[in-house]
């Protein structure tokens, strides 16, 4: 992943957790915030991190941080 420009939060597997929609279901998606539509340099620009009772939705919010620390400022590459 590049700047996260064209990458879907929830339905692009940018993280090593795969496909995040699958992993939180729709549950997590409401909980966490974030927009079905939502890509994630969106997500890095207009949230901030909270905490949650589920540990998987903590676990998307640690990996969401990671990501941004190792952001560049090159277009996403599709794989």
């Amino acid at each position: 992943m590049g700047n996260g420009e064209s990458t879907s939060f929830w339905f692009d597997s940018w993280s090593h957790m795969g496909r995040l929609a699958e992993v939180a279901g729709e549950r997590g998606v409401i909980d966490m915030g974030i927009s079905r539509k939502m890509s994630v340099a969106n997500a890095w620009r207009t949230r901030r991190r909270r905490r949650h009772r589920n540990p998987v939705l903590n676990s998307i919010e640690e990996v969401l941080q990671e990501q941004w620390q190792n952001i560049n400022d090159n277009s996403d590459k599709f794989l």
